[in-house]
C-alpha cells in the first residue's frame, strides 16, 4: 500500500498523445490516493482470466462452426486440426484412414505395472506378455488381464494400494 507508481512505469513515451493525455490526466487524479497493489494484482488477473475465458469460447464456436470438431476435446491444436481435416477432407476408399485410438483395443496400463512385470520376467526367468512388448493387451476369457506368461500359463494382475 503507498502512492500510485510514477508514470514512468506506464511507458507513456510510448503512447499516442491523446492516449498520453488521457493517462496524465488520469494519474493527476490519483495522486492522493491510495495503491494497494494486492487489490490491484487480483483485479488484473481475474480480468485476465475473464479475457482469456471469452477468447477461448469464441475461438471454440468458430472452430466447431467452420469444422464440426470441438478443439477442446484434442490435447493440441495440431490433433484437433488433424480431426478436421480427417473429418472433412479425405474422402472415403482414397487413402488409407488410421482410427483415432489406432487399430489395437488399448486399455490404459500404468508404467509402476510394466516395470513390476518386467521385474518378474526377469527374476523368474520367464517371458510375460504385457501391452508393451510387441503382444498388445492380452485377454484371457474375455477379460483383460496386466500380464500373461504362456509358457506357465499364469496370469499376472499388478495391485497398488493407496493410503489417502
Amino acid at each position: 500500500m503507498g502512492k500510485y507508481p510514477d508514470a514512468s512505469y506506464y511507458s507513456p513515451s510510448t503512447m499516442s498523445s491523446a492516449e498520453r493525455e488521457r493517462f496524465l490526466s488520469w494519474q493527476n487524479e490519483k495522486k492522493f490516493e491510495t495503491f494497494d497493489f494486492q487489490t490491484e494484482m487480483l483485479a488484473y488477473c481475474r480480468s485476465d482470466v475473464d479475457i482469456l475465458r471469452r477468447c477461448c469460447m469464441e475461438f471454440r464456436t468458430q472452430f466447431l462452426d467452420v469444422t464440426g470438431v470441438d478443439p477442446f476435446s484434442y490435447v493440441t491444436i495440431a490433433s484437433a486440426c488433424m480431426a478436421a481435416y480427417r473429418s472433412k477432407h479425405i474422402q472415403e476408399k482414397t487413402i488409407a484412414m488410421v482410427p483415432v485410438n489406432g487399430y489395437l483395443n488399448k486399455r490404459s496400463y500404468s508404467r509402476d505395472c510394466i516395470r513390476w512385470l518386467k521385474y518378474v520376467s526377469s527374476k523368474e526367468g520367464i517371458h510375460i506378455r504385457h501391452s508393451l512388448n510387441g503382444f498388445g493387451e492380452q485377454v484371457i476369457d474375455g477379460k483383460p488381464v496386466d500380464g500373461f506368461c504362456v509358457e506357465t500359463n499364469t496370469i499376472y494382475q499388478y495391485q497398488i494400494l493407496i493410503i489417502l
